[in-house]
């Protein structure tokens, strides 16, 4: 979230509100990436959810809950590999973001030097945990028109 987008959020009257709209259109989003994935045959994909760099927020525990509620459900549905970063960051935001305060959204408001980005050690996790998903990621299936293509090939 941009410093305009917390402020658009915070100073909104229905700030829930203004979360919920963009999470649908993430997730109307993602899907149709998916779909676009699946279109071009790519046999492993991993996604993966998003740390909270405002874990002290209760606005954004609850939003970051339901955008990696929508990538884990996603992935599920479509079979693709998942990097758990929420999980890696989860406790570990003061080391692992740069620049770190507070954890709150306020944090946010700065003009520069925002809290957001992982840092060194913040990247190594992440590629971790990415590491580990594409390890143990079973290929994505392949889309019915492809097989059967195939099965009329050999048939």
């Amino acid at each position: 979230m941009t410093c305009a987008g917390a402020i658009t959020v915070l100073g909104h009257p229905a700030p829930w509100g203004v979360i919920e709209r963009a999470l649908e259109g993430y997730s109307f989003a993602l899907r149709r990436i998916c779909a676009v994935l699946r279109e071009a045959e790519v046999l492993c994909v991993v996604l993966g959810t998003l740390y909270n760099p405002v874990p002290r927020s209760p606005l954004a525990m609850r939003a970051f809950n339901r955008l990696n509620e929508i990538i884990r459900d996603t992935a599920q549905r479509e079979q693709f590999g998942l990097a758990r970063v929420d999980a890696v960051f989860s406790g570990l935001e003061p080391a692992l973001i740069h620049r770190y305060r507070t954890g709150r959204l306020e944090d946010l408001s700065l003009p520069f030097g925002r809290p957001v980005h992982p840092n060194d050690l913040g990247h190594a996790h992440i590629a971790d945990a990415f590491w580990e998903a594409i390890a143990k990621a079973p290929p994505a299936a392949q889309p019915a028109p492809l097989a059967q293509r195939r099965r009329a090939q050999d048939g």
